[in-house]
């Protein structure tokens, strides 16, 4: 979008230098600029930074005023497919009429349609103000996205995150808590962000020349996280693992899920000199780049991966790039560019041939993403034994994220995948500025303990009310292990900084007596990720696994084959996604006879498993037996 933000501030001069409209478009002095400004959208300023909406010591109100038939779009868009709607809003009693309105989200929509109760239509939102009305705008702001905590039991990593982000200094959205209406009614709660477009590049550049990338790897996983940690584990291989070691197994993980070379353009590592090998990076940009655009972006990423030291520098604004992993790497968020070899929910800048990140999407921080914390939030309290998988010859997730090395946040092995942070990180003088820098991260700790109990403080009526997709309960013992993993993670990086903990891979292997152990941290209670892995509500989940780990008190063939079949109401193979259940086949036999015999799941025992009734591809269902005698009668249905 080269030259286009230059055009609107310079019209807005010469406008009103002049005396004249910025919408005239047809003026004698300076009419062609005039009318350029005209074409983008001149409405657009930094304002809405003091505006209402963004003063985040209280929850605010968006109304959505929609039709049944606009609100259908919303209601029927996936993850594939996203339409626009037609609405006005009011926000804290403001009014903007003819906006467009559409669901958004990958996996946070998926996380709502996965539900089966009320809550199931409280997928992510983002409002378009101009795109029917180039002049209409919340005071400068042209989108909104509304976020809907999906996974987030804690309601406030993305608030936290950008938060942190904005107090070091990193240019990163604004944010704030709102109530969303639907026609005046509760809908539900919502964190209301800025989006990173035309608005958010005035507000943080003004004239510059500047293009917003949101880059994504291009291919998808080969497979799941827990079939990659059940191939990887269960063979034994790492029985003998020194728990020390937190790099090697998470690699072969990596290599499972994705090809290596998927850590591409998306990663700004350099292909060669044709614009056609970067088109994922084209393909997101925000500000619809020029050939011009392209061209000084290839020589940014030729400059940076193949360029001397000094070359490789001067496209990176290092003191954003510092700042910016000092707080990624504080929240562990591993649905990030650090992730198992995919590359997303990043921003990447070009501001005059100098590139930085722009943080977005944290939802699945605080540790949400790893595979250990998925499985314990699967299981719940369930005393699982894992010793055959392998996973206790790992690190427990906890004391593993606690003390991250802030040198190297990679999850997945070293920084050379990742030349945007290796070129600064591999020169002892911007690794002594970073180190300072996460020292100024540290000097916000008092003040997160303030925000975070003000936050709750704001936000705890409207989960009472149930206005979130989760119990009080829940969000009381997700605020419980927010406040521990901010004390243990703050005092994480005071050890590192002051040398008394390593802050490499390599230093805390050699020194394992140096890291925190942190007591009573829960990092699945402040996740909730069995609605993205398509596993049903834990009411329903829970006592099925108790039934197939022999934890039941109740070990009658009935009881264990209505358990079954209630389970199946809600046809999701459960063994497909999480395999470590296949090695438990300690279920009782005349249970699984009526599975099989209703469904046709023979094949379900296996890793490839096969579809259940009901669900595309497999066999037709039969009613579900109501009671336990009528699931007795299913095992041997000769019997008087």
């Amino acid at each position: 979008m080269r030259k286009k933000v230059a055009a609107f501030t310079t019209a807005i001069i010469t406008c009103f230098g002049t005396g004249g409209s910025l919408y005239a478009g047809t003026q004698e002095s300076g009419s062609s600029l005039i009318t350029a400004a005209a074409e983008y959208e001149p409405a657009i300023s930094g304002d809405y930074v003091n505006a209402p909406l963004f003063d985040d010591t209280r929850v605010h109100t968006v109304n959505i005023i929609i039709t049944d038939e606009e609100w259908k779009k919303i209601d029927e868009a996936n993850s594939e497919s996203k339409e626009y709607a037609e609405c006005d809003v009011e926000i804290d009693g403001e009014l903007f009429k003819n906006v467009a309105l559409k669901a958004k989200g990958h996996s946070s929509l998926s996380f709502a349609r996965g539900r089966k109760d009320r809550t199931s239509g409280r997928v992510g939102l983002r409002i378009n103000f101009s795109k029917n009305d180039e002049n209409t705008t919340y005071h400068g702001l042209d989108k909104l996205s509304l976020n809907n905590f999906a996974a987030d039991v804690t309601c406030m990593k993305d608030y936290i995150a950008y938060k942190m982000m904005n107090d070091m200094g990193v240019k990163s959205p604004l944010s704030s808590y709102t109530v969303v209406q639907k026609n005046g009614e509760d809908f539900a709660l919502y964190l209301a962000v800025e989006d990173v477009d035309k608005s958010f590049a005035f507000r943080n550049y003004g004239d510059a020349e500047v293009d917003l990338y949101k880059p994504e790897s291009e291919a998808a996983t080969k497979q799941s996280d827990f079939e990659a940690v059940l191939q990887v584990f269960s063979g034994n291989k790492y029985a003998d693992l020194d728990k020390t070691d937190r790099v090697e197994p998470w690699t072969e993980i990596s290599a499972k899920m994705h090809p290596e070379e998927l850590k591409d353009a998306a990663c700004c590592r350099w292909i060669d000199d044709k614009p056609a090998s970067y088109q994922n990076i084209w393909d997101s940009d925000e500000l619809e780049c020029t050939d011009e655009d392209k061209a000084v972006m290839i020589d940014c990423l030729d400059k940076l991966n193949n360029g001397t030291e000094k070359e490789s520098l001067s496209v990176l604004d290092t003191d954003q790039l510092m700042r910016y992993w000092a707080v990624h790497s504080f929240m562990n968020n591993y649905d990030s560019i650090v992730g198992k070899a995919r590359a997303w929910n990043f921003y990447l800048c070009e501001n005059n041939g100098v590139l930085s990140y722009i943080p977005w999407d944290y939802n699945e921080s605080f540790g949400g993403m790893d595979t250990r914390v998925v499985i314990r939030d699967v299981f719940g309290d369930i005393a699982l034994d894992t010793s055959t998988t392998g996973l206790d010859n790992v690190m427990p997730a906890e004391k593993d994220l606690i003390n991250m090395p802030i040198d190297n946040p990679n999850r997945v092995g070293g920084t050379e995948l990742l030349p945007m942070l290796h070129k600064w990180i591999s020169s002892e003088e911007y690794l002594e500025q970073y180190h300072e820098i996460c020292g100024e991260l540290t000097d916000l700790e008092e003040q997160y303990k303030e925000l975070t109990s003000q936050a709750e403080s704001i936000i705890t009526p409207y989960v009472k009310k149930g206005l979130t997709f989760y119990t009080e309960e829940q969000f009381d013992d997700a605020m419980k292990n927010m406040d521990l993993y901010m004390k243990y993670r703050f005092e994480s990086y005071r050890k590192q900084v002051s040398g008394e903990t390593p802050s490499t891979w390599e230093g805390q292997k050699e020194h394992p007596d140096t890291l925190i152990e942190p007591e009573g941290l829960e990092l699945y209670k402040m996740a909730s990720a069995t609605n993205i892995i398509g596993c049903p509500q834990s009411q329903v989940l829970n006592p099925l696994i108790k039934a197939y780990l022999g934890k039941d008190p109740d070990r009658s063939a009935g009881h264990f084959a209505k358990l079954i079949l209630t389970y199946f109401r809600n046809p999701v193979s459960m063994f497909d996604k999480v395999p470590i259940l296949i090695q438990y086949p300690s279920c009782r036999k005349d249970a699984v006879k009526i599975m099989h015999r209703k469904y046709g799941t023979a094949s379900m025992f296996t890793v490839q498993g096969g579809p259940p009734a009901g669900v595309q591809g497999g066999p037709p269902a039969e009613a579900v037996p109501e009671t336990a005698a009528d699931a007795q009668q299913a095992i041997n249905p000769d019997a008087e």
